[in-house]
């Protein structure tokens, strides 16, 4: 599937779900055992670990159609690079989908650990609020709200994919691989995408 019907497919499990329509193959349970699947999903998405955030779910997705990679704050380091690098490279998927959410912990702990100057308490902590930090250079002075971090966010996520990636950026530069960010809703499970270019 190329990216733009993968996209669309995207866009048309979101529209089902806010519908109430209940993909078939979700349901699970002894009378509907796991099925055995390919491993071939048509789109990455790279998720924060929030579980008021099922991916599945809020895109309408069965077993095997999306690989999920899941981190707090849906930061792009070497490992979740290196997932991404493996479904793009490996099972030939040509979308990667860079989702956040509103009312994300952790933007807004790097939000407030900025404003107050706090130090992060753990080591993991701030090295985790190091990858968003940048993104935050991007706010304006006067603008500082968690919502707007959260968007800017995803952008640098989105861009961290590509610089430190070859094989990404080789295959976005053939038009082979497309990164689009979008944010959820958290209350509705409503996505919208920015995916204008």
């Amino acid at each position: 599937m190329n990216a733009d019907s993968a996209l669309a497919c995207l866009k048309r499990g979101n529209a089902a779900f806010l519908a109430g329509i209940n993909n078939p193959h979700q349901a699970n349970g002894p009378a509907n055992p796991m099925p055995t699947l390919e491993h071939r999903p048509f789109a990455v998405v790279l998720a924060c670990s929030d579980a008021r955030v099922p991916i599945e779910r809020i895109f309408n997705q069965g077993f095997g159609e999306l690989f999920v990679i899941r981190v707090a704050g849906n930061v792009a380091d070497a490992a979740q690079i290196a997932s991404v690098e493996y479904a793009v490279a490996e099972l030939d998927v040509s979308l990667v989908l860079v989702l956040g959410h509103t009312g994300c912990g952790a933007v807004s702990t790097a939000v407030n650990a900025r404003q107050t100057q706090t130090p992060a308490p753990t080591r993991a902590l701030s090295e985790l609020l190091a990858q968003i930090n940048p993104a935050l250079d991007r706010l304006e002075a006067d603008n500082d709200a968690v919502p707007a971090a959260v968007w800017h966010n995803v952008a640098y996520q989105g861009e961290r994919l590509v610089s430190d990636s070859e094989l990404l950026a080789d295959r976005v530069a053939r038009h082979q691989l497309r990164i689009v960010g979008a944010c959820c809703e958290t209350a509705s499970g409503h996505v919208d995408f920015d995916d204008a270019s």
